[in-house]
């Protein structure tokens, strides 16, 4: 086997695994006026679920889908002794994103896209209501 697939095939179980089975809070905070909103969320395979209700009463459910930080892949010429080699390497970011819309039991929609650690699972984020009511969301 090529051993730049079996690091590839590696760090994309690490990213898999991490992300399975967490769950915990989120913290909507309003832009405008307002109170502090907590949700929860719990994360599948690609995916989060979001569940929190407004101050009205209207309770949200909804999935968003992962986006996963963005491997890159590079080449060069390095020396050893005064030999040159071709060297191949890879790095990969440790930014992924959250995103989708979660839908009220009334009808609303919030558009929500969260910024992600993929190492520590912590994000930050926004959502949008669909009558432009904002919130920055903590996870």
């Amino acid at each position: 086997m090529d051993n730049k697939f079996i690091k590839v095939s590696l760090l994309s179980v690490s990213f898999t695994l991490l992300l399975m089975g967490c769950a915990g809070n989120l913290t909507f905070i309003p832009r405008g006026a307002g109170d502090v909103i907590q949700g929860s969320y719990s994360d599948g395979m690609g995916q989060t679920t979001i569940k929190m209700s407004l101050p009205s009463g209207e309770m949200f459910q909804g999935k968003l889908i992962w986006i996963p930080p963005r491997s890159v892949m590079s080449s060069g010429i390095a020396t050893i002794g005064s030999t040159p080699i071709m060297a191949t390497g890879m790095s990969s970011g440790n930014t992924g994103m959250y995103m989708g819309t979660v839908v009220g039991d009334r009808g609303t929609k919030m558009k929500i896209q969260l910024l992600c650690n993929a190492w520590t699972g912590k994000c930050i984020g926004v959502g949008v209501t669909s009558d432009g009511t904002e919130y920055d969301i903590q996870r």
